[in-house]
């Protein structure tokens, strides 16, 4: 698991992934923008300078995809 998302990000992105049918594809951006920036806001500043906002989402996609659930 990556060391970039902390528990309480986790919680987050399942909340999200969970009601992604409910909700319109703006407001699902605007999640997930909040959600890479809080992720981003909790790397020590010293570590930003070689993890950046392209390892965060990365990271978020390794985490989401084994709760994506296929639809027939």
């Amino acid at each position: 698991m990556s060391n970039l998302i902390k528990p309480s990000h986790e919680k987050e992105i399942i909340a999200l992934v969970n009601t992604i049918d409910e909700l319109e594809a703006d407001e699902i951006a605007k999640r997930f923008h909040e959600i890479i920036y809080k992720i981003y806001d909790d790397i020590p500043e010293k570590k930003r300078i070689s993890c950046g906002k392209y390892s965060v989402i990365k990271e978020i996609g390794l985490f989401i995809y084994p709760h994506l659930k296929i639809k027939k």
